[in-house]
């Protein structure tokens, strides 16, 4: 967990690093830049306040779990340092993993260190839900956790790398019949 939380950290200072955009806004045909930039990445804004929200109620969790006062104005870095230093019980750690990976990913999407997923407009065979792809990857994937393809060792995580696509549209061509 200490270590999730020290990654963090790093993440957060790359984020803000992010929070200007780099490049002007490209218009016409040309593809020039033309007018002013926006002053700030209102996405990246948007998780840097809350990544702020979400490390101060684990501060204060963490405090309450110590039995210490409240820190007014704690730094943000300081409090995740403490947080990954101090020893929390295994209930205040169940409240924080989820959050905290899920943070951690949409950080690292916001600065660009993963591949946002693209979303297909073409149907699971087994069960109908969208189908999201990686395009550095060339892999498929089924989203929802319950599909069932019928099969006895079927484990719920539906993929299809690119060897696999024509069987999977041969799938959707047969369940799309009218």
């Amino acid at each position: 967990m200490s270590a999730s939380l020290r990654t963090l950290i790093q993440l957060r200072t790359e984020l803000e690093n992010n929070l200007q955009p780099t490049q002007g806004i490209k218009t016409g045909s040309t593809g020039n830049s033309t007018g002013s930039r926006p002053p700030l990445r209102i996405d990246v804004l948007d998780l840097i306040i809350e990544t702020n929200t979400v490390v101060l109620r684990w501060y204060e969790l963490a405090r309450e779990t110590a039995h210490m006062p409240p820190h007014t104005h704690p730094n943000i870095d300081k409090a995740l340092a403490w947080i990954a230093d101090y020893s929390l019980t295994t209930k205040a750690l169940d409240k924080i993993t989820d959050v905290l990976n899920d943070l951690t990913t949409r950080i690292q999407l916001a600065i660009g260190e993963l591949e946002r997923p693209l979303r297909l407009q073409l149907p699971c065979p087994y069960c109908g839900e969208k189908l999201r792809a990686y395009a550095s990857t060339s892999l498929v994937w089924c989203t929802n956790p319950t599909c069932d393809c019928g099969a006895e060792d079927c484990k719920h995580k539906h993929k299809w790398k690119e060897d696999d696509w024509r069987r999977l549209g041969l799938l959707i061509q047969i369940d799309n019949r009218p």
